[in-house]
């Protein structure tokens, strides 16, 4: 169930064209305060990363697309009004990067986010070129909170201190920080210290605007069905709501549990999912997504049905749907 690794040969030209596009361009859909849909799209420039993490669903050997097919995207995506997320692989390798966000920008794309590991931007004077682009904000992938950690994680070693050092030239540039931390196997024990560690090593920059995104780590067909890497939520539960604790001691947020990549809600506090789920997601959402998730015949009791995808297939298929509660 692993992937091939990057630049692998052997897939038919065909079949990695159809890849390339299928995985181009993802689309969520969440309602408007005024009951409309709007569009969240994710629009990968490349497929390769300089890191290897075992929980990536993008599959890494691919090539990169055509930039007319890019900036096709960038022109569609202002066209619907949608709001934006340049992501890979790792878009840093993709050297036209700076030109994509300007042009972004230039579109009238003013929701954008960088989907990245940060690990270029140690160098001060590409986080600048970044940030003059107009980039407002960076989600950053920050999975430990020490490098043994994020090596275990990311496969990658020496990367951690400059994924760090580059979340803080993005901060000193103006550039608001999400900093995703994947909960696995491999990591929870440190979640709980990622508020404190977010809060000591960055919060002191001036000025800078730092949210915590909690993700969940998302068997798919790409990711291996690994007991030691996917444990049962109840398994990390405790990590969760000791890193909830601590963000909220700090007044630091701690955000995304109502994303593809969270939770269902019936493994958080009440407090939580009152805020993080305030209204059903649109039925175009959930029957896009209905073959990817899967729900318990409790589930139908619940409140919160409507607002939650469920857990992922590939999640149900190790351990069952069991644990699911209605609210």
């Amino acid at each position: 169930g692993r992937r091939l690794p990057a630049g692998a040969r052997g897939i038919p030209p065909t079949e990695e064209r159809r890849q390339v596009l299928q995985e181009l361009r993802s689309v969520i859909l969440r309602k408007t305060p005024d009951g409309g849909v709007r569009e969240m799209r994710v629009v990968r420039i490349n497929f390769h990363c300089n890191q290897a993490c075992d929980f990536c669903f993008v599959s890494r050997q691919l090539p990169p697309p055509e930039e007319a097919l890019i900036e096709q995207e960038l022109v569609d995506a202002a066209r619907v009004g949608a709001s934006l997320a340049i992501s890979g692989g790792e878009p840093t390798i993709n050297a036209r990067l700076p030109e994509y966000i300007a042009r972004a920008i230039e579109l009238g794309i003013t929701d954008l986010e960088l989907q990245t590991n940060a690990v270029k931007m140690s160098d001060r004077a590409y986080a600048a070129s970044l940030a003059a682009a107009g980039l407002p904000l960076a989600f950053v992938s920050l999975h430990g909170t020490t490098a043994a950690t994020s090596d275990r994680v990311t496969a990658a070693p020496g990367t951690f201190g400059k994924t760090v050092e580059g979340i803080r030239n993005l901060l000193r540039e103006g550039v608001a920080i999400r900093a995703n931390f994947v909960v696995c196997g491999y990591n929870a024990a440190e979640f709980p210290g990622l508020p404190d560690f977010v809060d000591r090593e960055l919060r002191s920059i001036p000025g800078a605007r730092l949210q915590v995104n909690f993700s969940f780590v998302a068997p798919s067909s790409n990711v291996p069905r690994d007991v030691a890497l996917v444990p049962r939520f109840s398994q990390v539960a405790w990590a969760l709501e000791k890193a909830l604790a601590r963000s909220e001691a700090l007044g630091l947020p701690l955000v995304g549990f109502d994303s593809q990549c969270g939770v269902p809600p019936c493994f958080l506090p009440e407090r939580i999912r009152s805020s993080a789920f305030p209204e059903d997601l649109p039925e175009e959402e959930l029957q896009a997504f209905a073959g990817s998730f899967r729900k318990s015949e409790v589930c139908a009791k619940c409140s919160f049905t409507r607002r939650c995808y469920g857990v992922r297939a590939g999640y149900a298929e190790m351990y069952g749907t069991e644990e699911l509660r209605p609210i």
